[in-house]
């Protein structure tokens, strides 16, 4: 017979919604060197639902962009939407927000 842990891992039974992937999105365009306390401003006043931002700092990463972890996917979606082609201040380059695959 099947094990009953082997059942309850497939990918079509309902426990395994925990293990989803969280609704990540890439927010480039940002002036190299921005404080992340600048960055967590300009989130907390344009979106909802930002769970934690990350700013990558290691060596070979591309400079100017974070990484944004959203609390749900449709306010992933309004997020893009939102930061999408949104001037950025102190530079005045055009953010680009799209899925982190």
């Amino acid at each position: 017979g099947v094990e009953p842990a082997a059942a309850a891992a497939s990918p079509s039974s309902p426990s395994s919604r925990g293990v989803q992937r969280v609704p990540t999105v890439l927010l480039s365009g940002l002036k190299s060197g921005l404080p992340m306390r600048y960055l967590r401003a300009l989130l907390a006043s344009t979106v909802d639902g930002v769970e934690s931002v990350v700013m990558p700092r290691a060596k070979g990463a591309p400079l100017g962009f974070a990484v944004i972890y959203f609390s749900s996917t449709a306010l992933a979606i309004a997020g893009i939407r939102a930061l999408d082609g949104r001037l950025h201040a102190p530079s005045g380059s055009r953010l680009s927000a799209r899925w982190d695959p």
